[in-house]
């Protein structure tokens, strides 16, 4: 009675692997986001990676990493505009309802969900990082020329942001300059601009004045610093640098702020019609939900529609002008008008930790990712309460079972 094994039996374990694309951002322990296939290089690689679990600050260690080859995908979008890539037989964490009003939580694979399921995302990502990222910015190869001037950063500070915001958007890169127009109601931004560029990069910005047709004025300033360009050359694929998702919330509030600044907007014109807007006219999709993942760093909710994204939820208005807001005189006042606007609306609506599903589209095979983490069976990807997978688990179990058997 005490003999649980038989070391003649034939086991065949038989599975497709619950994973997702290699692009989709988990959210470390720290707060830091980081693509999944970076957590590893090969197959079952034994890691030791805290990740945050989707329930407030708990951690879990990510213990084995697994990669697999050409799997199909299926691609969720929700109503905000979030989106995840995996396999078929990914779970998400959804929520349901019974006839009697009895509210249960389920785990359902990707190919079982239906436009309109609701499903769990973390609109609120904690962050414990304080140190400053370092920065690989070298300077440009010449054999002749100028002597340099300008003195390259080495670490990625709340001021270096603030010029990567607003150059990601709104400047014209060349090779030996960096140029940025700032439109008439908004002249106030130039000496900050200019003194930013002194306090980062050592240079002195070149101020022109301009008329344009219509008779508005204008400033264009210049920084003619081929060394300074060199770096700034890689914001012309106008994407979020990786090491912003890798900072501190001081750093990623001052990025978010310019971001704003330049290309965002804020009005308040009543009930429905009081939002926070950042808009983006080529490419945007990728760019808005990058923006989206790091508002949640802040408990910012934000949806996005097309090619603009959009904060209307009161709570989130004053949370942005809270932690993030604008630069310019003219949006200050502007927001200031929208906060003072939402703090008369005492009814607010109750904040879901669950959203539903616009989309569900299905994609060709890609290179697939996921870790264990043992203990709590999930982590949070691309803003997603994700289940992980348990194969080595499963494996170590059957071996205790049948210890002579052999396993593949």
């Amino acid at each position: 009675p005490d003999v649980n094994v038989r070391g003649d039996i034939h086991c065949l374990l038989v599975g497709d692997p619950a994973c997702i694309t290699g692009d989709s951002r988990v959210v470390l322990g720290n707060g830091a986001m980081v693509p999944i296939r970076e957590l590893g290089e090969s197959h079952l690689q034994p890691i030791n990676i805290p990740l945050l679990v989707g329930k407030g600050y708990r951690r879990g260690l990510a213990k084995v990493f697994h990669v697999y080859e050409n799997q199909p995908i299926i691609e969720v979008r929700t109503e905000s505009g979030r989106t995840l890539k995996g396999t078929y037989n990914q779970p998400l964490l959804t929520i349901q309802t019974d006839g009697s009003g009895n509210v249960k939580y389920v785990w359902k694979r990707m190919d079982e969900l239906k436009v309109g399921d609701r499903v769990r995302v973390a609109w609120w990502i904690p962050c414990t990082i304080t140190s400053e990222v370092p920065l690989n910015w070298q300077y440009a190869d010449r054999r002749l020329g100028p002597k340099r001037k300008a003195k390259l950063p080495k670490k990625l500070s709340p001021d270096v942001a603030a010029l990567l915001g607003l150059w990601l958007n709104d400047s014209c890169i060349r090779k030996h300059k960096v140029v940025t127009t700032v439109a008439e109601p908004y002249l106030d931004l130039v000496p900050k601009i200019v003194g930013l560029v002194k306090k980062v990069f050592n240079v002195e910005a070149k101020v022109n004045m301009r008329v344009s047709k219509k008779g508005t004025r204008m400033a264009v300033v210049a920084v003619h610093d081929v060394d300074v360009a060199h770096n700034m050359l890689k914001l012309k694929d106008r994407m979020v640098p990786p090491e912003i998702f890798l900072s501190g919330n001081k750093v990623v509030s001052s990025f978010l702020s310019w971001v704003f600044e330049a290309d965002g907007c804020c009005f308040c014109n009543g009930r429905g019609r009081t939002a926070i807007q950042l808009k983006r006219c080529v490419g945007g999709g990728q760019f808005l939900r990058d923006v989206q993942l790091l508002l949640t760093r802040f408990g910012i909710r934000s949806r996005i529609n097309g090619n603009t994204l959009y904060i209307r939820q009161a709570n989130s208005i004053e949370k942005f002008h809270k932690h993030v807001g604008f630069q310019s005189e003219k949006k200050r006042s502007a927001l200031e008008k929208a906060v003072a606007y939402v703090k008369t609306r005492k009814k607010r609506r109750r904040e879901s930790l669950f959203e539903r599903i616009a989309e569900i589209r299905h994609l060709p095979p890609e290179v697939v990712y996921d870790v264990e983490v043992p203990g709590y069976g999930q982590f949070v990807a691309n803003g997603f309460l994700v289940h992980n997978t348990a194969k080595s688990q499963l494996l170590r179990y059957v071996a205790s079972v049948a210890p002579r058997g052999l396993y593949t």
